[in-house]
């Protein structure tokens, strides 16, 4: 249904692009509403297959491991990275933070929507409240960094692993809450 969607969404597009072509001064409404149409019910099957399948139990026990993963390991880099990165030049930070941290922030932003579902709202602006503010902090850290701003970088380091460390305790009480102490994952 997903395919079927982008499908409509490209037709619906590309012939409301082409009817608004066809003069320089007027648009020809009774070609480009149904195109635009065509396109919307491609974007409502998109919207609605991707709903589907982020409620799908698998899907959701695989993101909620991705999220408990990378939160895991996030802190554990800041950790080291907190102490490691008195050692390295301030020019060096950014490079370390790519290398350390960009893939399991992009695993984590990429699976957030299940928490949603699992937790509840509340439960889930609680865990990306603090991650945003600490994803945020080590953006501030590399682009002071690159400007060779050391103070601020190195300040930031500390502010950024406090954030990330409330994520993972809101996220291991909102698990708790929802399937007990024992027992992370649905």
């Amino acid at each position: 249904m997903e395919r079927l969607g982008f499908v409509l969404l490209t037709i619906g597009f590309l012939a409301a692009a082409f009817v608004t072509s066809l003069s320089p001064t007027e648009v020809d409404w009774r070609l480009f509403a149904p195109a635009i149409a065509v396109g919307g019910i491609g974007v409502v099957m998109v919207k609605q297959a991707r709903r589907a399948a982020a409620r799908d139990s698998t899907v959701i026990r695989h993101h909620l491991e991705v999220l408990d993963r990378s939160l895991a390991v996030i802190v554990e880099n800041l950790d080291r990275f907190r102490d490691e990165s008195i050692k390295l030049p301030v020019h060096e930070l950014r490079f370390e933070i790519d290398r350390r941290f960009r893939d399991d922030l992009r695993a984590f932003a990429d699976a957030r929507e299940s928490m949603v579902y699992v937790f509840g709202m509340r439960a889930y602006g609680q865990v990306m409240s603090a991650f945003a503010a600490g994803e945020r902090y080590l953006n501030r850290i590399w682009s002071a960094s690159a400007d060779e701003y050391e103070a601020e970088a190195r300040a930031y380091i500390g502010r950024a692993h406090t954030q990330f460390l409330e994520a993972r305790a809101a996220f291991d009480h909102a698990s708790a809450q929802t399937f007990g102490a024992e027992d992370r994952t649905p």
